[in-house]
């Protein structure tokens, strides 16, 4: 319906007081176009086509608008899924009785998903879809990333503040938003977000004192390699982002990892000019490199293999180290520091006892260690107590992100400063993600393996 006739339409008997618009479609199944259709539905009904999608059974219009009484009548649109079709008109109307369709139920009740059982348990399953409670969204998952603690928690079974199995899987997304709960008012379904997988409460000690990533009542939200994924309330409120036209959602759901290493670069009180090692070339560590190259300081980067050493220089180290060609790492690196005095900042990302001992005799008199890297529980690790206390060397450990640093972060990202294309540098559908986690354990494939973008939706051609 176009024009006058529906919004005389919409102001009939069964208003569904959404003005004018067309009603927006919620199902977590493939909605395409039949025969003589000409269109296709996607996250809303297609007003721009002049289609009014109106009725469907009770069941299948609490899915579609969240209110009761619509069915469907017709045809001329189909709906696919497990080899069922439901064919709905163009020339819509709304039927006044009510049927149940057990079939459609089935369909619109579940989705896929990756769930971690264990060590290295991960599997796909058929499980509820969620519904937006008050204040929360649920979002149709357009991208999720692999990540170095995703794959910490596939090999140890488990992380001790964010997961336990069994667990919905994954961390770092953007996706659309396809329903809203009851009193959001920032956002709307259509929508292109980033949601944060974290939120403080800022009202605990650590909160009151700008410390929210070690806030006591963290909010943690897993579950992005998925086809939809339920934000809670204060993630809604504190730490979800629209992304703008134009930025690829597989690039803004690099804002998670970004916003860690932004506070980790900026507790480390680094300031342009300055010379900083990073140890490890890991998706983490190249990253550091690359902030610091963009806040412009003079990058060293300390890498294992040969072919991490051009990956290194691609996002910003002037110089690099490969471990296995020198005789001693550490004397190694500070010659390539001003009077070999050492760096003014190392970041440690490898999290191995050894390499936190390198840091310790990498870093100048006055200088900065940032043990980026998080060891297992239990590591021990031993430092030259006589070095840190006469050379006055400053030991740090960064945890997490806050919402301030997620928007500096994403600020990086959207502006295009950040080179996210070569960042990603694998792309999977969602059937799939087992099998990568299990070749992720192997670290085979040379340093250009950085990170993997899932498309829960299909990998785009």
């Amino acid at each position: 319906m176009q024009g006058e006739d529906a919004a005389r339409k919409e102001a009939r008997e069964h208003d569904d007081r959404r003005g004018t618009d067309a009603d927006r479609v919620h199902l977590g199944i493939d909605i395409g176009p039949i025969a003589g259709a000409g269109k296709e539905i996607g996250y809303r009904a297609p007003a721009q086509d002049g289609v009014v999608l109106d009725g469907g059974d009770s069941l299948l219009g609490e899915a579609l608008w969240r209110d009761k009484g619509h069915l469907f009548c017709g045809s001329g649109y189909q709906m696919r899924g497990k080899d069922r079709e439901v064919h709905l008109s163009e020339g819509a109307y709304r039927c006044n009785e009510r049927v149940r369709n057990e079939k459609i139920e089935e369909m619109i009740a579940e989705m896929t998903a990756a769930v971690l059982y264990g060590k290295e348990d991960l599997r796909l399953e058929r499980v509820a879809a969620p519904q937006a409670g008050p204040g929360e969204l649920i979002v149709r998952v357009g991208a999720a990333l692999t990540c170095g603690t995703d794959l910490k928690v596939y090999r140890r079974g488990y992380h001790a503040m964010m997961l336990k199995p069994p667990m919905p899987f994954g961390h770092e997304l953007a996706g659309v938003v396809a329903e809203v709960g009851a009193g959001v008012t920032a956002f709307r379904e259509g929508d292109r977000v980033v949601a944060l997988n974290s939120a403080p409460c800022d009202a605990c000690f650590f909160c009151r004192h700008g410390q929210q990533n070690l806030c006591e009542d963290l909010l943690f939200n897993n579950g992005a390699y998925a086809e939809f994924i339920r934000i809670p309330t204060r993630i809604v409120e504190k730490n979800t982002l629209l992304v703008p036209d134009g930025v690829r959602l597989e690039y803004a759901a690099l804002t998670e990892p970004l916003a860690c290493v932004v506070r980790g670069l900026e507790e480390s009180g680094a300031r342009a000019g300055d010379t900083m090692v990073v140890i490890g070339a890991g998706p983490i560590g190249l990253m550091f490199m690359h902030v610091a190259e963009l806040a412009g300081l003079k990058v060293i980067a300390v890498v294992k293999r040969e072919d991490q050493i051009g990956t290194a220089r691609l996002f910003g180290a002037g110089c690099v180290v490969q471990v296995g060609g020198v005789e001693d790492v550490v004397a190694a690196t500070r010659a390539l520091t001003p009077e070999e005095r050492g760096a003014d900042v190392v970041i440690e990302a490898v999290a191995s006892p050894l390499t936190w001992e390198w840091a310790v005799g990498m870093v100048r008199k006055g200088g900065t260690v940032n043990f980026f890297g998080g060891p297992p529980s239990g590591t021990k690790v031993q430092l030259d107590t006589n070095r840190l206390h006469y050379g006055d060397i400053t030991l740090k450990a960064s945890f997490h992100h806050t919402p301030a640093s997620c928007r500096t972060a994403f600020g990086l990202v959207t502006s295009g400063r950040f080179k996210c294309a070569e960042y990603i540098t694998g792309r999977a559908g969602l059937d799939e993600v087992p099998d990568l986690f299990a070749r992720m354990m192997s670290r085979s494939g040379g340093s250009r393996e950085i990170k993997t973008a899932v498309f829960p939706g299909g990998v785009p051609r």
